[in-house]
């Protein structure tokens, strides 16, 4: 499991994730594939908030993951 700090509207969140599959650059035949994200908790202070969090906010938290 990996870890990264996110900031989202000023809160460091503690974001612990699993990552599945590679980037795969599409061809003739298919398209690109692109490695996928599961987070599996979202923390501030020990406290988690990823069922707190409206699905805006995590889609956010998604996109900012550095995979």
């Amino acid at each position: 499991m990996e870890t990264q700090t996110i900031n989202l509207r000023g809160i460091d969140f503690i974001v612990s994730y699993t990552v599945s599959g590679k980037y795969y650059p599409a061809t003739q035949y298919e398209p690109a594939e692109y490695p996928e994200a599961e987070i599996h908790s979202i923390m501030v202070n020990d406290f988690e908030f990823k069922d707190f969090l409206c699905s805006d906010d995590q889609n956010e938290i998604y996109q900012l993951l550095e995979l």
